[in-house]
C-alpha cells in the first residue's frame, strides 16, 4: 500500500513541471547544520520570504540564495560567512555532493538542555561523525546519510538506535520538488514551528523519524502532510525500542503519526498554519488513508467509525509575521478532546517568539516565552503518548513555563556572541508518567515548582574554512532543586562543541 501510495503522488507531482520550488529543491540542510545559526538574523531582515513559514528542513539553495541577498547587511559579515559554510560551486539541476562532518562535544553533564539541572551531572565527551551523500538531477533529488554520534548512546531522556558500528541512518531520502507540488520519502528530522523554538505537534526534538511528507500549493497557499513511523510499543504498555523481539508473550502496538498544515500567507509580510495531528496505533496498524488525507479534520474523524485504531489528536496554528527589521512567532496546541468533553483541566501549549534586528549596529535582541500544561501530549493509553523513543514528538517537558530575553552580537566574519538570561517554573507533571485522574492534580505546576533562574552566554564562531564552533556557559540558580520543598543551589552548566566539515561537489 505504501509504496503505491508513493508512486501515485510521484505519478501526479511529475504533471507539474515548471519553475523550482525553492523550499525542498536539492540537497536539504539538516537541523544542527552550522549555516542555520543566522536563520533568524536573515528572517528578520526580510530575507528567505519565498519559504514557507514554520517548516523545516530548507534547502541548501534556498539557504544560500537568501545569504546572497544579504549582502549588504551587517558590513558584508553574511557574504564572506558563506564563503566558509558552503563550497564554491553552484547547484546546478544536476548536481552531486557528499558531507563529511567529524567532530567532539565536551559539557559538564550528560543532557544537551542546560537549563535544566542534573541530579547527578557528570563531564561527559562525545564524539560525533556525520556523512551525507546526494545527487540532484533536475526535480529529483536522492540522499545516502549516517551519523555515529555518542551522544545518542548516552541521552538520559531517550532511547539509542543504533544497531551496528553505533552508527544509524540519517538524512537519507528521495524528493521531489516542482513548482506546485513537492514530496519526500526519507528519514530527517522535521520541524513545524519557528527556528530555534518549540514545534508543538512536530519538532526537532526527537530523532530522525521515517516518515512521508508531501506539499501541493505555492508560497502563498499551500497544504502539507507528514506520516511519521513511530516506535512501536509493547502489549503490556512497555516503549523498548525493539517492541517486535520485546512482546513475545503480550503483544505489540504499532504506531504512526500523521500530521497535516494549511498554510496561508503573504510572503514577506505574513503566514498563518492551522494544523492538526492524529497519533494512531494497533496490532495491525499501517499507513492509512483516513489519516494521511490531509482534509480528514481530527476533530471530526478520530472517534467515528468504522475506528479500526486507537488515536489521539491535537489542533494547532502557528504565525509569522514580518516587518522591517521585525520577526514575530508563535504557536498554540489543543487537546481538542479534553476541551469538548470538560472533564478535566485543560491540556494545551502556547509559545511567542519576537526578534528585533539591527537594534544597534552588529546587534540583535530576543524574547520568547513558552507554557505547556501537565497533561499535553498525554494520553489515557499508553501508546497515544506523544513520545518517539522516549523524546517528545512535541516538547520533551510538560507542566512548564519558562521565557527568556537574550541579546545576539555579529563580531567580525564569523563570530557570535550571544548574552542570555532564563527563566523557567517547572511543576512535578510529566506527560511519560501515567495519564492523570480527572480530579487529580491541576492544569499546571502540579506538586513543588521548581524555580531556575539561568544568566549565559554564548559563542558562535565560524573559526575558518568550514570549521565550526559552539560554546555555552551559564549558572543555574535552582529553587526547590529537585522538587524538593526548600532546597535550593547554585552551579555552573555548559559545554563545548567543535567540528570540520569537507565538503566535495560538482556538477555532472
Amino acid at each position: 500500500m505504501l509504496a503505491r501510495t508513493i508512486f501515485l503522488l510521484v505519478v501526479v507531482s511529475t504533471g507539474f513541471n515548471q519553475t523550482i520550488w525553492a523550499q525542498e529543491r536539492g540537497p536539504i540542510l539538516p537541523m544542527d547544520d552550522p549555516a542555520l545559526w543566522y536563520y533568524n538574523a536573515l528572517l528578520a531582515r526580510g530575507y528567505l520570504s519565498s519559504l514557507d513559514a514554520g517548516s523545516f528542513p530548507i534547502s541548501e539553495s534556498a539557504f544560500r540564495l537568501g545569504l546572497q541577498d544579504a549582502s549588504t547587511e551587517l558590513g558584508g559579515v553574511l557574504p564572506r560567512l558563506q564563503r566558509r559554510l558552503f563550497s564554491d560551486s553552484s547547484l546546478t539541476s544536476r548536481h552531486f555532493g557528499i558531507r563529511l562532518r567529524p567532530g567532539v562535544s565536551v559539557a559538564n553533564q550528560e543532557a544537551s538542555n542546560f537549563l535544566r539541572s542534573e541530579s547527578n551531572p557528570s563531564n561527559v565527551i562525545y564524539s560525533l561523525l556525520g556523512f551525507e551523500s546526494w545527487f540532484t538531477a533536475g526535480n529529483f533529488t536522492a540522499a545516502w546519510g549516517w551519523r555515529h554520534d555518542r551522544y545518542y548512546d548516552r541521552d538520559p531522556e531517550g532511547l539509542d538506535t543504533a544497531h551496528r558500528w553505533a552508527i544509524r541512518p540519517e538524512n537519507a531520502y528521495i524528493s521531489y520538488s516542482g513548482k506546485y507540488a513537492n514530496i519526500m520519502v526519507g528519514r530527517v528530522r522535521r520541524h513545524w514551528g519557528g527556528y530555534s523554538q518549540p514545534g508543538f505537534l512536530l519538532s526537532d526534538n526527537p530523532r530522525p523519524m521515517d516518515h512521508l511528507a508531501f506539499r501541493v500549493g505555492t508560497n502563498r497557499l499551500n497544504l502539507s502532510t507528514n506520516l511519521s513511523e513511530l516506535d512501536s510499543i509493547t502489549g503490556d504498555g512497555r516503549f523498548t525500542g525493539t517492541a517486535g523481539d520485546d512482546s513475545v508473550s503480550s503483544g505489540s502496538e504499532r504506531r504512526y503519526l500523521a500530521v497535516h498544515k494549511l498554510t496561508i500567507a503573504k510572503p514577506g509580510s505574513w503566514s498563518i498554519g492551522l494544523m492538526h495531528s492524529i497519533l494512531y496505533s494497533g496490532a495491525n496498524s499501517g499507513v492509512s488513508l483516513k489519516f494521511i488525507n490531509p482534509l480528514q479534520l481530527a476533530i471530526l474523524s478520530v472517534d467515528e467509525k468504522p475506528k479500526n485504531e486507537e488515536n489521539n489528536g491535537l489542533l494547532g496554528a502557528f504565525f509569522q509575521i514580518n516587518r522591517p527589521s521585525l520577526l514575530i512567532q508563535g504557536q498554540v496546541a489543543i487537546d481538542d478532546f479534553d476541551l469538548l468533553n470538560g472533564k478535566e483541566p485543560a491540556s494545551l501549549a502556547a509559545t511567542l517568539f519576537v526578534y528585533r534586528a539591527n537594534m544597534f549596529s552588529h546587534l540583535d535582541v530576543s524574547a520568547g516565552a513558552t507554557v505547556v500544561t501537565a497533561r499535553t501530549f498525554n494520553a489515557d493509553q499508553p501508546e497515544g503518548k506523544y513520545l518517539y523513543l522516549q523524546r517528545g514528538i512535541g516538547t520533551q517537558y510538560s507542566d512548564f513555563v519558562s521565557a527568556f530575553a537574550s541579546a545576539t552580537v555579529f563580531i567580525g566574519s564569523g563570530t557570535t556572541i550571544m548574552p542570555r538570561l532564563d527563566v523557567l517554573f517547572q511543576g512535578e507533571g510529566d506527560f511519560h508518567q501515567p495519564f492523570p485522574a480527572h480530579d487529580g492534580p491541576p492544569a499546571l505546576f502540579s506538586g513543588v515548582v521548581e524555580r531556575t533562574i539561568r544568566p549565559s552566554v554564548s559563542f558562535q564562531v565560524v573559526l575558518s574554512q568550514l570549521i565550526d564552533m559552539e560554546a555555552t556557559g551559564g549558572v543555574n540558580l535552582t529553587n526547590n532543586t529537585n522538587h524538593i520543598n526548600g532546597a535550593s543551589g547554585a552551579h555552573f552548566s555548559g559545554g563545548v562543541s567543535i567540528s570540520y566539515r569537507f565538503i566535495w561537489d560538482g556538477a555532472f
